[in-house]
């Protein structure tokens, strides 16, 4: 169990018409970061990202987010996200959506853990 406190300052970015929403992402924190049969780690934390959604049309984006996060006790110690997905709207209240997610620990607990993990979703929204 990983419990993350890191208030981010976002900055806008210029965009074009394809290009909507940019930001980059900075802060520092704290971590507590507890491992079964270990003890709390605890950390100051910097992180930094950015995301990038493009307007495909009307109704379809592609959205694109990293996201990476440092221990202050350990710059080695760090943890990386990285998402990619495509939206598409199916109606005015409904979207579908398809994500490729990447996380990756630099420094794990046991050599035994796998350093990163990979999902692929699937998504069906409902927008009130």
């Amino acid at each position: 169990m990983c419990i993350r406190d890191s208030p981010m300052l976002s900055v806008d970015m210029l965009s074009s018409p394809m290009l909507s929403s940019p930001t980059l992402n900075g802060g520092a924190g704290a971590v507590w970061e507890k491992n079964p049969g270990m003890g709390t780690d605890t950390s100051g934390t910097l992180n930094a990202g950015e995301e990038l959604q493009f307007k495909l049309s009307e109704t379809a984006s592609i959205n694109q987010v990293l996201t990476a996060l440092w221990t202050m006790n350990n710059f080695e110690d760090m943890y990386l996200h990285f998402g990619i997905g495509l939206a598409a709207s199916v109606t005015s209240n409904t979207e579908i959506k398809i994500e490729f997610l990447d996380d990756y620990k630099n420094v794990t607990p046991s050599s035994d853990i796998k350093k990163n993990d990979t999902a692929v979703l699937a998504s069906f929204l409902f927008k009130f």
